[in-house]
């Protein structure tokens, strides 16, 4: 991981956004000294205390009415992404 670590510290990167919220996903951004670090703050495998920035905790994570879409639009809107709107239309399932 050195040589890639590395490289990701060169880029001088101003954020990095953990939509995937695993440990290590959440150390590469900390240990290339990214200094904002945006994540779901339920915190699987302990990964948001590598964050700057938290949202969406548990119970908000895993609520059924909610898609998995409006938890990623809001680790957009975080970084300055507009509004996202966006319809899901389920497949037609086809009568027996």
């Amino acid at each position: 991981m050195g040589s890639f670590l590395d490289e990701v510290k060169a880029v001088n990167y101003d954020v990095a956004v953990d939509a995937q919220g695993l440990f290590k996903t959440a150390l590469l951004p900390f240990f290339a000294g990214i200094k904002r670090r945006i994540g779901y703050s339920h915190g699987r495998e302990m990964s948001s205390a590598f964050y700057t920035e938290t949202f969406i905790n548990l119970k908000e994570y895993f609520d059924p009415k909610v898609f998995h879409l409006d938890h990623m639009a809001v680790l957009a809107k975080a970084i300055g992404a507009a509004d996202v709107r966006y319809g899901v239309e389920p497949p037609a399932v086809p009568a027996r």
